[in-house]
Parts: C-alpha cells; structure tokens; sequence
C-alpha cells in the first residue's frame, strides 16, 4: 500500500468510525429518550460500544484493508457500507450469545443502530469522497507543488494530476526547460520559469516540493536536485518502474497521481502519525490557552484603548513551513503616535505594552496562529522574508516543519549549534521533548532568562516593524482627500431627528439579524469554503462617510485565484471591468457564488458593518477610490451620508444603471436630496420584492 493509500484509507477508517459512533448515541437516543421509556443506560451499554469498536477493527484489517476507497463507485459504496454494518451487527450478537447478555440489550436498539450506521456511514463517506478530498486539495494544507519539465511533459503532468484521485497534491506552477513562457499559463498553471532562472524563480515562491520530468541521471537534474535540497524544498523524481533505488535514508519511494516517483527529501522530517500527534496536541492546547487570551485581550483593548486608541492586534508577515507566508498576530504594544514619538525620543511604547513585552505575552495572540494551521506551539523560528532568504540552507531546512511560538531558538544564541540542535529536534521529535521544550522555555519566559531578553537587535527590529506596521495603519486610515466646501448641507432639528431614528433602527435590526440569521451564516461559510477551499469572507477597502476609509464584509463569490485578471479575462471582459468595475457573465464566479449574488445574500455580511455603524440599512452603495473620480464636483454630496446595505439605485434600477450612462450617479444623488423614513421604508420592501424576483446582481 502506498502513501496515498495509507493516508485514504486512515481518513476512510475516521469516517467509519465517527459514523458508527453516531449511530450508536442516536439510536440509544431514539430508543430510550425519544420513547421516554427510561434513561438511556450508557453504564450498560458501554460494554457493547467497545466491542462494536473491536468488531469495525476486525472487518477493516480482513475487508476494508483490501478495498481501494478512491475508487469505490456509488454502487460500490452501498455493498461495502451494507457489508460492514452487517458484519459488525453480527459478531456484537455473537458476543451477546456467547456471554449470554441478549437479554440485557434492546433488539429494537439494535436494528435501530443498523439501519442508522448504514445511512450515516454511507453519507459520509460519500461526502469525504466528493468535498472533503476537493477541499483538501485546494486548502493550504496541500502540498503545493511546481513541476519542472519540458512543456508537453508539463501540460501532460497536469492533466494527469487533475485526473488523478491524488488530493494531497495540488499544482502552484510550472518551469518550462525547453522554452521561456514566463507569465504564460498552462491549464491555468502559471509559468514561472525557464531552465536558466529555474532555481531562482521557485526560491520566491511559496511551495513544498518539486515534481521533476527530466531525467534523474542527467547532470543538470542532478544538479538541480541538490540546489533545491538546499532551498529545504522536497524534490520528486518521475522514474520508470523498473528503478527502485531507495536505499539511501533520505529518499523514499511513492505515487503521485500516475507517476511513480523518488522524493528526495532535505531532512527526515516527521512522519504522518507524529506529524498528527504534534498537530493535535497543539490545537488541544491552544483551546485550552483561550480562555487566558481572551482575558489578555479585553485588558489590552481596555488599557491600550485608554492611552492610545488604536488596533488590538498587529499582523506581521512572516515565512512558516517551506517558505510560505503568513501574517503573524501579536499584541500591539506601541502608541498610534509611535513613529513621532520615536522620532522625539520618547518612549513609542503604553504602560501596557511594556507589561506585555517583559512578559512575552504580546505574544499570546500567536495561538490564532496555531488554531490556523500556520504555526506549532514548538517549533523553529519564524523569519522575516527578507531574513529567510538569507538564511543559510541548514536552517531553511529546518523550516520543513511548521513554525513554533517558542523553541530552541529561544535558548540558544549561536547559530550554528542551533542549526544542530533544530536537526535533532526534528529528527528525534517525540511529544514528551515538546511538553519538556514548553515547560522549560515558558519558565525562561517568566523569569527573564529568555535568550531573546538579551538581543536588543532582535528588540529592535521588532520595535521597527511595529512602528511601520502602525504607520501603514494610519495611513489606511486617513480619510480621502476631497473638496469639503463644494457641498454644504443646511439641515434642521427633523433631519438629526431622521438620523437618530435611522441609527437606532440600523442597530436594533441588524443585531437581531446576525443573531436570528447565524444559523445561515455559518451554512454560507461551509458551502462556500466546500466550494474552493477559500476563506468564505473577504474584507473590500471603501470610501465611506466624510471619506472615511473601511472595510466592507461580503461572502466571497468568486474564485481564489480571481485577482489574476489576466489569467481569467479577455481583452473584452477586461475593458469593461476597467470602465463600469464589474464583468457580464464573469467567469471568476463560482456556482454557489452565482446563487449569493443573484438572490444578494453576499452582502449579509455588511450586517457587521452596520451593527457598528459605518454603513446603514439604506443609503448609497459603498465606492471604492477609483469611482470617487467619477462623481467630480458631486463627490462632497455622496459622502456627507452614511454607505448602504441597499439603496435607491440598488433597488429600483441596480444593472439597469450604469456609470457609463450616468444614470446611477444621479440615483444616488436623488437619494440624498429626498432621504427620510418615508423614502427608507419605501426602498427598503422595494429590496425584499428585488431580492424574491431575483433582481439580484450580475
């Protein structure tokens, strides 16, 4: 059995088992609660739970051990789920004759577990074959992969992985060593690089591994092998069958799709059983921190809010397992007037953050971090991108593990002893030398014997970065510069009436719609994230009230990949988005992604937004800077209002007007010459008839 086999079939033996779990509690639920007969009598009923558990290991290690799950037909499905159901129900009756306890379990719970294990366990293996796998695929947690050959070899690789059943791996890109087609795509690959620049072209990007079609005994590919070795990436080998060379300890042999490959692998990292126990033990204990964070938090949004009112956390990018980028949260310890202060020479940090700095707990908000996948609790260091394009290649190597808060780096100063130790750390990993490492940096921490308490350079950097990052922040933060005295409104004690009214309603009615509605909420998210694997929420800068700049909350209904307008669009397509910011028949969107739009249920998320009061319920549509230019002199008007979920535009006539026509501009402006209650309430049953006709957008 292969790797892909083993990791198949361990998830099939997961999903088996939750299954027959749940059918086990909901028939005993069915029979005992749901009839009120008595307490379901789980002290009794234990016993059995344990021997069907023993009776599914029997039936996996002489049945399911020889199926192949991948390829299991719908039909198949049904005759093994049926099969495995039965024969567990009957080696439980066995053991029920043997001890002579048939009278003390219900017959009726019995057929009641049988027929509900058999519906569950078939449902979700159907559903771990058809989303969890295509999930997985598209997920960060893949390994990504750039193949390097010559275009027939590559665009041949592609197919071939995409018809393949293989979901650990999915393609990033392709170097091309007959040709230079950089910035080109195939298959919608992009091209990378060439032969010459091919080392340097996949040491900027953010992969694991590379799947190499050239033959291994050629110099350059030997070569190459080694250069990307010292880059810490893995290397796999296309080979014909007849090649098993596996003798030296760190290649081993596998399947990739329909290829048999040798992956060369920079350093013996963990194995997948370790790799899951690292992985589990930190997301245990991160729940477990919290609690703890969650209090940290609301001090640090209290004290820090006092001093200088500003962002709770910092997000700093950082480089974690084989090279790839992620943002980094920590605390933010420093003042909104850093960069002045520094320049003064005053201290840019708040009392608060000097607390959190002494003792390491700005740190903290890095559980996020471990809850995400991106980072471990033990771990090597997480780098600057600039700095790990330096690193030497023993320590790029180290990085073939996720990245910890903490770790040997925090004990030991000397690079090169610490290059050591990391190697060691990695190839000796056990749970115990984490639990050890954790207990005895964390009393480091506290007592102020941390190697990072005394290398006031790292201290430096540090403080120079949150510096820039709270600089960037304020600069996102200013409003947009505009003519203020080209629209002066004259308004009475009715309009700041209207308002007070308005408010009130936009935060009553929006409370009660994110409470009332998460239900829907998270189904969107799931679907959506099924769908791609994508985040299910994106944040789009907008211009909003006096210029103010903010971040509008839709669900995403386009593609991950949909910011590469080049890839995705024609010439056609591309001019129109240009002109009017959106594209008929736009193939950026996803299925599901369609539906949200076309019913408007994307925006549900804006009900934040209006909850803490930087868009209303109704008022004009939210603009990005570029449609600032379009409104001219008129752009004081738009913005002396609050933003909308909906609008007078959106309502009555939404695609039917367009900037190009001008007939949306002067929508909007209508709006803001007429706005009350009464027009609000209009345009408001206005938007639910839209909404039920499927007026949505386009």
């Amino acid at each position: 059995m292969n790797k892909l086999n083993r990791k198949t079939h361990f998830i099939e033996n997961c999903t088996d088992v939750i299954a027959l779990s749940l059918a086990f509690f909901l028939a005993g639920a069915l029979r005992f609660q749901i009839m009120k007969e008595r307490e379901f009598p789980l002290e009794v009923y234990g016993q059995i739970f344990f021997i069907m558990i023993v009776a599914y290991v029997v039936v996996n290690l002489f049945e399911l051990v020889k199926e192949d799950f991948l390829k299991k037909s719908f039909g198949d499905e049904l005759k093994s789920s049926f099969k495995m159901v039965l024969e567990i129900v009957v080696i439980m009756i066995v053991f029920m004759f043997i001890t002579k306890t048939s009278t003390t379990y219900s017959r009726l719970f019995l057929g009641m577990f049988a027929i509900i294990a058999y519906v569950l366990d078939l449902a979700l293996r159907m559903l771990v074959k058809t989303r969890f796998f295509r999930l997985f695929r598209s997920s960060k947690a893949s390994e990504k992969t750039i193949i390097v050959g010559t275009k027939e070899e590559v665009v041949n690789a592609i197919q071939g992985l995409a018809r393949s059943n293989d979901w650990r791996i999915s393609v990033a890109g392709a170097v091309l060593t007959d040709e230079d087609a950089k910035d080109e795509y195939l298959n919608e690959v992009p091209v990378i690089g060439h032969r010459e620049n091919a080392i340097e072209a996949i040491r900027l990007e953010e992969v694991d591994s590379c799947f190499i079609l050239l033959d291994y005994r050629d110099e350059y590919t030997r070569q190459l092998i080694r250069e990307l070795c010292d880059l810490g990436k893995i290397v796999h080998i296309n080979i014909d069958e007849q090649y098993k060379i596996v003798s030296e300890p760190k290649k081993s042999m596998d399947n990739i799709g329909e290829y048999p490959v040798i992956s060369y692998l920079p350093v013996q990292a963990l194995n997948g059983m370790q790799s899951s126990t690292k992985t589990l033990f930190g997301l245990l204990l991160a729940i477990l921190v919290l609690p703890f964070f969650l209090l940290v938090t609301l001090l640090t949004w209290i004290l820090n809010g006092l001093e200088s009112p500003g962002p709770v956390l910092v997000h700093r990018v950082r480089v974690g397992k084989n090279g790839r980028r992620f943002f980094q949260r920590r605390f933010r310890t420093m003042r909104m007037d850093a960069e002045k202060r520094e320049e003064a020479g005053k201290d840019p940090h708040t009392v608060w953050g000097k607390f959190l700095n002494l003792t390491h707990l700005s740190g903290l908000p890095m559980v996020l971090n471990v809850l995400s996948g991106d980072m471990s609790f033990v771990g090597p260091h997480a780098p600057t991108v600039s700095a790990y394009l330096n690193y030497s290649k023993e320590r790029r190597n180290n990085l073939c593990i996720r990245p910890g808060i903490t770790g040997l780096w925090a004990r030991e100063e000397r690079s090169v002893k610490l290059n050591q130790e990391e190697r060691n750390y990695i190839e000796n990993w056990s749970l115990w030398r984490d639990a050890f490492l954790l207990m005895e940096i964390s009393f480091r921490y506290l007592t102020g014997q941390s190697i990072l308490n005394k290398q006031e350079k790292r201290k430096e950097d540090r403080k120079k970065e949150e510096i820039e990052l709270i600089r960037a922040y304020n600069e996102f933060k200013k409003p947009l510069e505009y003519d203020r005295t080209l629209y002066k409104p004259k308004h009475g004690i009715f309009y700041y009436a209207y308002l007070f009214i308005k408010r009130l309603f936009d935060f009553v009615s929006s409370g009660l719609a994110i409470i009332l509605l998460s239900p829907v909420l998270l189904v969107l998210a799931l679907l959506i994230m099924s769908d791609d694997g994508g985040s299910p929420i994106y944040g789009h800068e907008r211009i909003g009230q006096n210029g103010k700049r903010l971040r509008v909350y839709k669900f995403r209904s386009m593609r991950k990949d949909a910011g590469d307008l080049r890839k995705l669009l024609n010439p056609e397509q591309l001019e129109q988005f240009q002109t009017e910011f959106k594209i008929d028949n736009d193939p950026r969107i996803t299925k599901i992604g369609a539906f949200i739009r076309r019913t408007s249920i994307d925006e549900l998320p804006q009900l934040f937004n209006i909850f803490i009061g930087n868009m209303s319920v109704i008022g004009p549509r939210p603009i990005v800077e570029e449609e600032t230019k379009i409104y001219g002199n008129g752009i004081g008007k738009l913005l002396s209002v609050k933003p909308g979920l909906t609008g007078y535009w959106q309502a009555y006539a939404r695609n039917n007007a367009t900037y190009e026509s001008g007939e949306r501009q002067a929508m909007e402006m209508y709006y803001i010459d007429h706005q009350g209650l009464w027009l609000d309430i209009r345009i408001f049953f206005k938007t639910i008839v839209s909404v039920f006709k499927k007026e949505g957008a386009k």
